[in-house]
């Protein structure tokens, strides 16, 4: 009987995470909050007594939790505020005044919900097998948000419940089931990353196929972020592998030389395929990083390509005009879920257009000095661990997460885009425990 509900524990944690991950399927019924709120609140009475257990290994995340805790309290002293911001940053004659009324309990369960499943994973997941199977859960989630993009590639046509598609360079750009346009390209590097690490999969065969559909995927989504995270995913694997194990490096080497080889055959044999990855190449670096076209295509470029101007000005634009909107508020307590603008469900306000600068708004100086303390100490036990198989993975997936954070609004609250780093945190918090034990 107990391994009946050993075995139901373990598979309602992989579930409902499946679920939340999906959040695409909301637009289908309101019946998926329902079932998402009742596993949570399920698991959350079982384990309710650990919130009140005050333990040194976890007193940074726990702080972090009773934080947002208090910050859904703190958000109702926002319902009604007075902003002041220009309609157009061009024209300092364009300013507006205005009385902007918001319901912090639309944004309070998007706050929540992924520190509680931190939570969660931090009280249910007790082996390294249950975090390797989570791992699998989470790279299975991202396959079939990539098939969901390839399918609707295919036949041409949106899947009726997923978010609107848009037109990016010529082509239609189609969401997954991870939920809007931009969230896959996020992700592809984390999922390249898992599939190349020796102990999440061992089919090499399984490997390639993989890695080859999350790839295509990150091209079929339009985005710069896509490409990008999957050129940061090899190169950092091949940076802290070659730091810690030369055959773990010629390895990786070799398997990504493999998949080189027969990404270039798929892509050189299909124009499809090649005018799709041309224009992605186009609009994100330049027409002068595009591969072979022999016949003299011009592709269309309707985005700002990166360049270390753009970066800049998105670092700071957004940032300023965020902190024009919410005032000196900010630097108290910040203003509660309002500041997190559409990520929490306010599309009228002034996004950040930045991870971190969303924690500094919401929270206030505390609350980012909280994250970045939390995250820093994951980060210096893995690296000081990073010989270990999970720790490396996560350590690089930590990375990647952290470019999210500065250049992506809500990143910390966004399921698909945190999962692995509050994963991390759990099983940091696991690893830590397993040593003083073993001493």
């Amino acid at each position: 009987m107990s391994n009946l509900k050993i075995n139901f524990n373990q598979i309602g944690i992989f579930f409902v995470t499946s679920l939340i991950l999906f959040t695409a399927i909301r637009n289908i019924s309101l019946i998926y909050y329902l079932i998402i709120f009742l596993i949570l609140l399920y698991y959350l009475i079982k384990k309710l007594h650990y919130v009140f257990i005050f333990d040194y290994d976890r007193i940074l995340f726990q702080l972090f939790f009773y934080f947002t805790l208090f910050l859904c309290a703190w958000s109702f002293l926002f319902i009604s505020n007075d902003v002041v911001y220009l309609s157009d940053f061009r024209d300092n004659n364009s300013t507006v005044y205005e009385n902007v009324a918001i319901n912090p309990l639309i944004g309070i369960p998007r706050l929540l919900l992924m520190p509680i499943l931190a939570f969660l994973f931090v009280n249910l997941l007790d082996s390294k097998k249950k975090f390797l199977v989570m791992i699998r859960v989470i790279l299975l989630c991202y396959v079939a948000a990539a098939l969901s993009i390839a399918y609707q590639i295919y036949f041409n046509q949106q899947i009726p419940w997923f978010t609107d598609s848009h037109m990016r360079g010529g082509y239609i750009r189609y969401a997954s089931l991870l939920g809007s346009l931009s969230i896959y390209g996020s992700v592809a590097g984390y999922a390249i990353i898992a599939i190349f690490s020796p102990k999440i999969l061992e089919n090499h065969i399984l490997k390639y196929a993989l890695a080859i559909i999350i790839s295509a995927a990150a091209i079929f989504s339009l985005t710069k972020t896509g490409v990008i995270m999957v050129v940061s995913a090899f190169l950092l694997m091949a940076i802290n592998y070659g730091a810690i194990n030369f055959k773990k490096l010629i390895y990786l080497l070799f398997s990504i030389f493999i998949f080189g080889i027969i990404s270039y055959l798929i892509v050189s044999n299909n124009d499809y395929l090649l005018n799709y990855l041309n224009t992605v190449l186009n609009f994100t670096f330049g027409s002068q990083w595009t591969l072979s076209n022999p016949d003299g295509i011009k592709y269309i470029n309707d985005t700002p390509q990166i360049t270390f101007d753009y970066i800049i000005h998105r670092l700071t634009q957004f940032s300023s005009g965020s902190f024009d909107y919410y005032g000196l508020d900010i630097f108290l307590f910040g203003v509660g879920v309002w500041g997190g603008a559409g990520v929490m469900g306010y599309p009228d306000g002034v996004s950040s257009h930045s991870g971190l600068i969303d924690l500094l708004i919401i929270g206030g100086p505390i609350y980012i000095s909280l994250f970045l303390i939390l995250y820093l100490r994951v980060q210096i036990y893995f690296v000081k661990n990073l010989r270990e198989d999970l720790n490396i993975f996560f350590f690089i997936s930590n990375i990647l997460f952290i470019f999210n954070m500065v250049f992506i609004s809500g990143s910390s609250f966004q399921p698909s885009i945190s999962i692995f780093f509050w994963l991390s945190v759990a099983y940091y918090i696991y690893s830590i425990k397993k040593l003083k034990q073993k001493y």
